[in-house]
């Protein structure tokens, strides 16, 4: 594996490559990732959006909303990193901030048609639950 330094998002100057992460993972959204939302996110939660540098490059992300319910999301890894564990160190680090934070457990959803996650996950130590649907509402057009 090669070297990897886990560091806090820097929103002066990771945008950029974290939006490149996130869009080969196919997990960029638009009208949630902009530098003014990811920079108001991380001064109001301070390291909960973590990423693995390797030579200077940002190779992934995981982010850990704190709240009653702490969550993780947006786990990425660019593939020509992927299997070398760096997935896992994400993982293992924003569980370790959530106890640092005071929780017991951490939560996190799958999309449907991703079995082979619900398997990662679960080598993990994460268990299945009751099952969601994902809602949305856009508050600009609800007036």
């Amino acid at each position: 594996m090669p070297e990897v330094i886990l560091r806090d998002y820097n929103p002066d100057n990771d945008f950029t490559q974290l939006s490149e992460v996130l869009k080969e993972a196919d997990l960029f959204d638009s009208d949630y990732e902009t530098p003014e939302k990811l920079a108001r996110w991380v001064e109001i939660q301070p390291g909960s959006i973590i990423v693995p540098e390797v030579k200077g490059e940002i190779v992934g992300s995981i982010y850990l909303q704190d709240g009653i319910i702490p969550h993780i999301f947006r786990l990425a890894v660019r593939e020509d990193y992927r299997k070398q564990g760096i997935g896992t160190e994400l993982l293992y680090e924003a569980e370790r901030r959530a106890q640092v934070l005071g929780h017991d457990f951490v939560e996190l959803f799958i999309a449907p048609g991703h079995p082979e996650l619900i398997e990662w996950y679960g080598k993990r130590g994460y268990e299945g639950r009751e099952q969601y649907t994902d809602m949305f509402k856009n508050l600009k057009q609800a007036s």
